[in-house]
């Protein structure tokens, strides 16, 4: 018993170390977070480290999408938006969008209902 609690103490202390260093850790950051923008601007998305982001596309004239949220699975991205709609049903308020993507360098490629966009990081 007395060999114990003194091999306890430095066990201890170790533990709580490693406790302190988890917890001034930073968190890396996803190799998507920024801005990205296809070649001729008019699709333009940008990840936030905190899960939000903006998706902004110009069609024939009129700017598309908004602020949403997103998050990621292996190789796919699910974006969704709280669009309120006057007389829908809370279920039916948010719309979501899988990306399947692969990213290279500055170069992000995302495929949307077999349609593919590449976009390159904006500095």
């Amino acid at each position: 018993m007395k060999l114990a609690i003194p091999a306890a103490v430095p066990l201890a202390i170790i533990f709580q170390a490693a406790f302190i260093l988890v917890g001034c850790r930073t968190t890396p950051q996803s190799k998507l977070v920024g801005k990205w923008q296809n070649a001729d601007g008019t699709y333009v998305v940008d990840f936030q480290s905190s899960g939000d982001c903006s998706v902004r596309f110009y069609l024939q004239g009129h700017e598309l999408g908004g602020p949403c949220a997103y998050s990621v699975d292996k190789d796919d991205i699910t974006l969704r938006w709280h669009r309120p709609e006057p007389g829908a049903s809370d279920d039916s308020k948010n719309a979501s969008v899988n990306w399947h993507y692969t990213l290279t360098g500055d170069v992000l490629t995302a495929t949307v209902s077999g349609n593919s966009v590449t976009f390159q990081r904006a500095h």
